[in-house]
């Protein structure tokens, strides 16, 4: 059987490897504002410099932890959840949604 995707809208930020690209993602999932509360701001650029050290982020899904990538675009879905996606899969996917 073949099946086709339903119209839904999400929400999606691309993660890239830099400070403003990081606090934009962190924003976006919610976090933000609890490592900043847990650091203080002014510890905030050095979390985030030795963040940007490594692979990317870890996301917390229904799975358990999963690592989005620097690239990949980090999605809200239906449910509310996260989870990531190769840009290039995500560019063939969706398209903009412009209201």
């Amino acid at each position: 059987m073949k099946y086709r995707k339903k119209p839904v809208i999400i929400e999606a930020v691309l993660l890239e490897r830099n400070r403003v690209s990081f606090q934009e993602c962190y924003l976006f999932i919610g976090e933000y504002t609890n490592q900043t509360s847990q650091i203080g701001q002014d510890k905030w650029y050095e979390f985030v410099d030795k963040e940007l050290e490594k692979d990317g982020i870890i996301l917390q899904v229904l799975e358990g932890d999963h690592l989005a990538k620097w690239g990949n675009m980090v999605i809200r879905g239906v449910e509310g959840e996260y989870y990531s996606c190769d840009h290039d899969i995500f560019k063939k996917t969706y398209e903009e949604v412009t209201e």
